[in-house]
């Protein structure tokens, strides 16, 4: 355990030694194999996936930013093995395909809830101009947006 009062070389030596010096070599590892992927992975996907881990089956473990793009990047797998294989994981047996770790979600979800919501001169405005326009997919979506809360 660290302790406020324990020299720098103390804690240096217990992150470089022992099973803490293991885990940050597989850090680093998969560290330098997902810059790898991104460099390679075209604009459209760079941002929604993460490398998070090379599992005991040798499989690549994926993490998405959502659901919606865990379809995608399965259809992309073919791609992101042949890249992973450039990166030098040879022996890769496939990928699994994961939604990113809930922490994430969570801050997401509370940015959402934090939202303003509409003032009543603005859904007003709104109402306003959507009678006023003849294009009807037009009207009916500003109609939807007036009435959200």
């Amino acid at each position: 355990m660290y302790d406020a009062q324990m020299p720098a070389h103390h804690v240096d030596s217990l992150i470089n030694k022992g099973v803490l010096a293991g885990i940050r070599t597989r850090a680093l590892w998969l560290s330098k194999l997902n810059q790898c992927l991104h460099r390679q992975l075209p604009l459209s996907i760079d941002t929604m996936v993460r490398l998070a881990d090379i599992d005991t089956r040798r499989r690549a473990v994926i993490h998405v930013r959502g659901g919606e793009w865990a379809t995608h990047i399965r259809m992309q797998q073919g791609m992101i093995l042949d890249i992973l294989r450039t990166c030098g994981l040879t022996e890769l047996s496939g990928i699994v395909v994961k939604n990113r770790p809930l922490r994430e979600r969570q801050e997401s979800a509370h940015l959402g809830k934090n939202r303003h919501t509409m003032s009543c001169s603005a859904r007003e405005l709104i109402e306003a101009s959507a009678n006023g326009i003849s294009d009807e997919q037009l009207a009916q979506s500003l109609h939807r947006l007036a009435r959200r809360r």
